[in-house]
């Protein structure tokens, strides 16, 4: 004699959650050509965040330099861009610690010309003329 199975009635799927405005960008910026082909090295994300440093998004392109660093933690352009980040904040406190990042830059590119020449701005504006001449002598 065969069993009879009953059948149980089974719920209807859940829907997935609502996609919010972020989560539909992320989606949508993978599947652009453009995008299929970026890669994530630290140079791109350089270049991002001093294209977000240039449009004074402020909090974006620390972001992007960071995530740099975190693919290289001795990648002087990052360590530079987050010193420019620093700049742009303004005040005495962000500059002081701006020649901090630039410093650091610097014992990883001893050759980088340009941030020689921002550490001399920073000085300037700091208010010590004698250490931005250094600074542009090297």
């Amino acid at each position: 004699m065969a069993e009879d199975k009953a059948t149980e009635p089974q719920a209807p799927p859940v829907p997935a959650p609502a996609e919010g405005p972020e989560e539909k960008r992320s989606r949508l910026s993978r599947l652009n050509p453009a995008n299929l082909f970026r890669k994530e090295t630290p140079a791109a994300f350089v270049e991002e965040g001093t294209r977000l440093l240039e449009s004074r998004s402020l909090r974006q392109a620390t972001a992007a330099f960071e995530k740099a660093l975190e693919l290289d933690p001795e990648f002087a352009p990052a360590m530079r861009g987050i010193g420019l980040v620093t700049v742009a904040r303004g005040g005495k406190t962000n500059l002081q610690a701006a020649l901090a990042h630039f410093q650091a830059a610097l014992k990883r590119d001893p050759f980088d010309a340009a941030t020689y020449n921002t550490c001399a701005m920073v000085y300037e504006k700091l208010g010590n003329a004698n250490a931005a001449v250094l600074e542009r002598k090297k």
